[in-house]
C-alpha cells in the first residue's frame, strides 16, 4: 500500500485589526480613505476559438486600465471541449 505524505498546514495569515482600519480609512498613498475597494474579477480562457491573439484579454485589460480597480483577479480555466 502506498501512503501519502501530508504536509503540515501553513500558519494562518493574520493582520491586526488596527492595520486593517488604517488601510480602510487612512488617507496616505495606497490607502482607501474610506472609499470602497474596487475589485474586477474575470475568468478565462482569454483567447478566441479562431486564434490565439488574446484579444479578449487585451479588451479586459483596457477596461481595467480605464476603471483603475484596486484589485484585478484573473482566473485561468482549462481549454474547453
Amino acid at each position: 500500500m502506498v501512503g501519502w505524505l501530508q504536509l503540515p498546514p501553513p500558519e494562518a495569515a493574520y493582520t491586526e485589526p488596527s492595520r486593517l482600519l488604517e488601510f480602510e480609512y487612512g488617507t496616505n498613498k495606497g490607502q482607501l480613505g474610506g472609499a470602497p475597494m474596487g475589485v474586477v474579477c474575470a475568468a478565462g480562457p482569454f483567447t478566441l476559438d479562431s486564434d490565439l491573439a488574446y484579444e479578449p484579454l487585451g479588451a479586459l485589460l483596457d477596461q481595467a486600465a480605464e476603471a483603475k480597480p484596486d484589485v484585478l483577479i484573473l482566473v485561468s480555466s482549462p481549454a474547453g471541449p
